[in-house]
């Protein structure tokens, strides 16, 4: 493992032969090999279902008690990702892991060989390696982030600016750009709104159309989760070419694909409206397997992540955004009448002179 680890970040490139030795290389049922220090992938399986390795350990119990949760497990083995995805920083984490988990030393400078006690510590880290910046719990807010060189470790090619808008014709993972950028639907790209609330801030989403204003627009669900209003909110726009990065954004910062968020539960939040018809349509709503007994749809999304994952969970969300449409639209009008304006403004008298009488004269 640690040797496929240095060979990777050596030379990756797609070939059948290789480039030292010239010798056909025999992959098997992998789609990478690695031959004269050298590191390849399939040239036929570019696009290839995606693998793991895995690498047994010593039994350690890898514990997170920092977690709400005080998660425990005896691991027998730990889980990576096909090298396909790797990138330089997350190879780093991985070689220290496996250094850990085999019993050698750090680094050559010392034969210190790391306690099982750490193995929180490392767990953690690895959990965190695809992201490419450590613990985003201890990443600070604003424009003191770590944004640039998060961005930059996705190998982002050109970066845009722009005032966003509401479109709730969108699905929660999709967007919406001005007609200039033709170009860029159908591709991925990576949002974020900065200076931001809370350090997560970054999402993967699809471009699937344009219109003619200047601006991006976004779901609701995500303005929502982004704590981002119309009143000039703007959000950077990131794009990249890489297709690693491609394949690790839309497996991890897409919500589709990764729902779970360490800062704020979930990548998306329900909106205004949503709330509104979930708590009115509480008994009328059967395509939900759970609600919450107290009307609390935020609760309900979280459950419903605990017990489904990122793509049901993903799927209810879009089922409830249409159905919430459906309702304003067709169901229910939130209108005042003329009798109600009238008697609003009766009492609208009467509480002012009940003002003015408490006001002294002298004032």
């Amino acid at each position: 493992m640690i040797h496929l680890l240095k060979a990777w970040r050596n030379k990756h490139t797609f070939s059948n032969t290789c480039s030292t030795c010239c010798r056909k290389l025999d992959f098997g049922s992998f789609n990478f090999k690695t031959c004269c220090n050298q590191f390849y992938y399939l040239k036929t399986r570019s696009n290839h279902p995606v693998e793991s390795i895995a690498v047994e350990t010593r039994r350690y119990t890898f514990a997170l008690p920092h977690l709400l949760k005080h998660t425990s497990s005896d691991q027998e083995f730990v889980v990576f990702n096909d090298p396909l995805y790797w990138q330089v920083s997350t190879t780093l984490i991985y070689e220290k892991v496996m250094k850990f988990v085999m019993g050698h030393p750090m680094t050559r400078r010392t034969q210190d060989v790391q306690p099982p006690e750490k193995s929180h510590f490392f767990y953690k880290q690895l959990q965190e390696a695809p992201l490419n910046h450590g613990s985003m719990v201890r990443r600070s807010c604003g424009k003191t982030t770590l944004m640039r060189q998060y961005v930059f470790g996705k190998r982002c090619i050109l970066s845009m600016r722009g005032t966003i808008s509401a479109d709730s014709s969108l699905e929660p993972n999709e967007l919406r750009v001005s007609t200039k950028l033709t170009h860029l639907v159908g591709q991925h790209v990576l949002v974020n709104r900065m200076p931001s609330l809370q350090p997560e801030n970054v999402l993967d989403l699809k471009v699937v159309g344009t219109w003619q204003a200047d601006c991006f627009g976004l779901p609701l669900e995500v303005l929502e989760s982004l704590h981002a209003d119309f009143d000039g909110d703007e959000i950077n726009v990131w794009i990249f070419e890489n297709m690693q990065s491609r394949a690790e954004c839309m497996f991890l910062l897409n919500s589709r694909f990764q729902m779970g968020s360490k800062i704020t539960g979930l990548k998306l939040s329900p909106c205004q409206d949503m709330l509104v018809v979930f708590y009115l349509m509480y008994d009328r709503i059967n395509f939900l397997p759970y609600k919450d007994p107290h009307k609390d749809l935020k609760k309900t999304f979280r459950t419903l992540y605990d017990l489904y994952g990122s793509e049901k969970t993903y799927q209810w969300f879009n089922e409830m955004r249409l159905y919430y449409l459906d309702v304003l639209q067709n169901q229910i009008v939130f209108a005042t009448t003329l009798e109600e304006i009238l008697n609003l403004v009766e009492r609208a008298k009467k509480s002012f002179l009940n003002f003015k009488k408490k006001i002294p004269e002298d004032v």
